[in-house]
């Protein structure tokens, strides 16, 4: 799938692939580049696949995540790695994988129904990790969110992963009414599925602290109140 977006290196080519069925590549390793490729989904889920799957929406091993994240794709991505993954369980989960090459990353998003209804809107999309900048987490972060139906998930869910600085091993976020999250970073990258049931409808501001190798607070800022 990548050597064919290299090769075609930004050519908009997208077939008889819808939006939903195809994958954005950015093959371009130069830093701020915006070349990039669209490449028609190549392995359209079988029946079976598309079972196990609604079985096991948001599944914990990784195994069974790539499964799903290929359905996601329609590419599949089994041989990928997963790195690190999150999910509020019985509701959505957020998995960061490597390609085998380690050369490619993707943020496959998951959810049950329409918890989280931009799943079912954004281009899956593969970058390149060479020169990938790593995110410097302000004031918006988490990036996306929402309120979690009735009967799926509680209060507010946050949603977002990607690759920040490696110095930052653990990310803490903490809810008004004190609840905490913590999120593992392994080498830089990160995941974050994380629903809090507060009073507050909005669950903001949100205290975050990224923490060093040894325990160390590198950092400690507040998210804004939305």
């Amino acid at each position: 799938m990548i050597r064919r977006c290299e090769f075609r290196y930004g050519a908009q080519k997208l077939a008889t692939a819808s939006e939903y069925t195809a994958t954005t590549v950015i093959p371009a390793p130069e830093p701020g580049s915006n070349i990039r490729c669209m490449i028609p989904g190549d392995s359209q889920p079988t029946k079976a696949l598309l079972a196990a799957a609604a079985t096991d929406p948001v599944p914990a091993g990784a195994a069974a995540q790539l499964r799903n994240c290929s359905v996601v794709y329609w590419h599949d991505l089994t041989k990928w790695r997963v790195v690190t993954s999150d999910r509020v369980q019985g509701a959505a989960a957020v998995v960061v994988a490597l390609s085998p090459s380690g050369r490619y990353s993707l943020t496959c998003r998951l959810s049950v129904g329409q918890v989280d209804p931009v799943v079912s809107k954004f281009q899956p999309t593969i970058k390149p990790v060479l020169n990938q900048p790593r995110r410097v987490l302000d004031q918006y972060f988490p990036s996306y969110g929402g309120t979690c139906p009735p009967r799926v998930c509680a209060g507010y869910f946050h949603r977002d992963g990607g690759r920040v600085d490696s110095t930052i091993t653990r990310i803490r976020l903490k809810a008004e009414n004190g609840r905490t999250h913590d999120i593992p970073v392994k080498d830089g990258w990160f995941a974050l599925a994380w629903a809090d049931a507060t009073s507050n409808p909005t669950a903001r501001p949100l205290t975050v602290t990224e923490y060093g190798k040894s325990g160390e607070t590198l950092r400690t800022f507040q998210t804004r109140d939305w």
